[in-house]
């Protein structure tokens, strides 16, 4: 994605060059920007194409502001559609553990929990595990997620990535959010959203 963010930027700067230079005509008049192939000294740029750079460059410098700007604004899109294209996976990914892992058509429910172990597991797993405390510290909507998921270990994971995230650059969420998302992902799984 990025090459063609950097081919929109590259692109306007190839059709702006100095009348008679494009990478066909310096090719067909002879000329190469390889230091052993056009007939001069050695080690020095064939002259039409050293006129080129330079006037290439020039434009360049010019517009550097501008050439920044777009190269800044063509990378912020890229981290966007990134992270859309994540959050798309992890819709994915929770809707089928919920649909076949945590409560399938078919057979037994796979890698779920006891109540008493999966709060314990929630709370480490967003940071909050005090066995001192009722439900091992996790407030009373983190234990309907963790009733809603059905106790399933990855789908738990999941959601204590949502409120305590590894990386800085995630978003932190708040156990309301995370339930909101989990009643979404139960219908896109065919579930109702409340249990």
């Amino acid at each position: 994605m990025l090459s063609s963010s950097v081919d929109a930027v590259i692109t306007p700067w190839l059709e702006n060059l100095p009348d008679g230079f494009s990478a066909s005509s310096i090719s067909q008049g002879g000329g190469s920007i390889h230091p052993q192939k056009h007939g001069g000294e050695k080690g020095s740029l064939d002259s039409a194409v050293e006129v080129g750079l330079d006037q290439l460059l020039s434009k360049v410098i010019k517009q550097y502001g501008a050439l920044d700007e777009r190269v800044a604004e063509a990378k912020k899109e890229d981290e966007r559609r990134r992270a859309q294209a994540e959050l798309d996976r992890n819709k994915r990914v929770m809707t089928k553990i919920l649909r076949e892992k945590a409560f399938p058509s078919e057979g037994e429910a796979v890698e779920c929990y006891e109540r008493d172990d999966a709060l314990e597991f929630l709370a480490m797993e967003s940071n909050l595990n005090d066995p001192e405390k009722p439900n091992h510290g996790l407030p009373e909507v983190a234990v309907q997620v963790a009733v809603l998921v059905g106790f399933q270990k990855v789908a738990m994971q999941m959601c204590g990535a949502m409120i305590c995230p590894i990386s800085k650059k995630k978003t932190k969420h708040t156990w309301e959010q995370v339930l909101d998302y989990v009643k979404d992902r139960r219908e896109d799984a065919g579930l109702e959203r409340e249990t």
